[in-house]
């Protein structure tokens, strides 16, 4: 279930909630995995339930920003191993975030010239794999930190300098 809401153009909110179980039914393919879960086949029950949330909007003509959150919980319910129930879903943080903002300059000696500058946060994540943890030394093996990246960019509107290039440019 989504919803946008905008007064124009820009800006604009949208949130997106999913309150969703899901079941899975999935077959090893090979010899090893078809050992590690005995019969070549495990059922698995998950569960899903979160919000994403994004806003984009000019502040001026020059100026245009764009945010966005993601709650996500997840939780593996049936499962073969007992010491995956109730783990979160491999590689699925529970919370991130990100921020973008771009000026454009449309006049002057730096018409058509641009700069951006963003930051992205991603929830610690167990990236130890369905079934796999009987076979790892420590939990904490799998275990990945939240971190925060930063961006930065260029750009440049090359239909600035000649009608022929409209649509074009380089970043």
């Amino acid at each position: 279930r989504s919803l946008r809401a905008s007064t124009g153009e820009v800006p604009a909110v949208e949130i997106a909630i999913y309150p969703e179980r899901f079941s899975a039914r999935l077959r090893a393919e090979t010899r090893l995995l078809e050992q590690w879960f005995s019969a070549g086949r495990f059922d698995q029950a998950t569960y899903m339930g979160g919000f994403e949330l994004e806003a984009t909007g000019d502040v001026n003509e020059n100026l245009n920003l764009t945010a966005s959150y993601t709650y996500a919980n997840s939780k593996m319910t049936k499962v073969t191993d007992p010491l995956d129930k109730n783990r979160p879903l491999p590689l699925t943080p529970e919370n991130q975030a990100a921020a973008w903002a771009d000026y454009t300059w449309h006049t002057g000696v730096l018409d058509g010239f641009g700069i951006g500058f963003g930051v992205r946060y991603v929830g610690e994540t167990d990236n130890i794999a369905i079934g796999s943890m009987a076979f790892v030394r420590d939990p904490s093996d799998g275990h990945s930190d939240s971190y925060t990246v930063y961006d930065a960019g260029v750009h440049y509107d090359l239909g600035r300098l000649d009608n022929v290039l409209k649509g074009v440019s380089v970043s």
